[in-house]
């Protein structure tokens, strides 16, 4: 029996239907297994200025607002791996994080910290936008989440790598790239996690700033800002 088409779609050799149909397509995610917990060498991929931010709540305290920033980071020597579990050296791992900005005189914050692994020479003067593409040391731990056991990486520290090192550190593979909420754009904004999207976009300092005009002039919808709450 030759195979043959009817108004019922293909019919195979054993007379049976067959369906090839996109709305029966089952999405399959590629697995990308989490590197193991330690100290990695890296270099400062991206840099995002999530803007004004709500705090959650501290044993019933309300936190003040606080301005966010987030950081990427690009693995110098840690790739995704193709169907052969070879290293695909253009495609080396990214992690990234996010910390409250706080003013270089308190020792104990993270941004305090990063900056100082970031640029221990201080030669950019405390603008993170000029650390773009400086080599650091990434140390990763790999957990696991309550909810299905799935294992995740998380960053633990961040530390400033030794200057002989940082010589020979291997450039960036990709484009480093920055979001400046002073001077929005939009494609790099496009390119951030959605759930990164959503909260620059409703940050507390959204209305009348230049990326709400930017939106509205790029006909996109402007979300609902956040209330801010009172703080005694």
């Amino acid at each position: 029996m030759n195979i043959g088409s009817g108004n019922g779609g293909i019919i195979n050799r054993k007379g049976n239907r067959m369906s090839l149909n996109v709305r029966n397509v089952k999405s399959v995610g590629r697995n990308i297994e989490p590197m193991d917990a330690g100290t990695y060498p890296a270099r400062i991929i991206g840099i995002v200025d999530m803007g004004t931010q709500l705090q959650q709540d501290f044993q019933g305290k309300a936190k003040p607002p606080a301005q966010m920033v987030g950081v990427s980071y690009e693995f110098l020597d840690e790739f995704l791996k193709d169907d052969d579990g070879q290293d695909q050296l253009d495609k080396p791992r990214w992690l990234s994080e996010t910390f409250k900005m706080s003013n270089i005189s308190q020792d104990l914050a993270t941004s305090t910290k990063r900056v100082k692994a970031f640029d221990p020479e201080d030669k950019a003067q405390g603008d993170l936008y000029a650390m773009l593409g400086n080599p650091v040391m990434v140390t990763v731990s790999k957990e696991k989440r309550k909810k299905d056991g799935k294992e995740f990486n998380k960053i633990m520290g961040v530390a400033a790598m030794r200057a002989k090192d940082a010589v020979n550190a291997p450039a960036l593979v990709n484009k480093p790239f920055a979001f400046d909420l002073a001077s929005p754009d939009l494609e790099v904004l496009k390119k951030q996690p959605a759930w990164i999207v959503d909260k620059i976009k409703t940050n507390l300092n959204f209305a009348g700033s230049p990326l709400e005009a930017a939106l509205a002039a790029a006909g996109e919808t402007v979300p609902p800002k956040q209330e801010a709450q009172a703080v005694e």
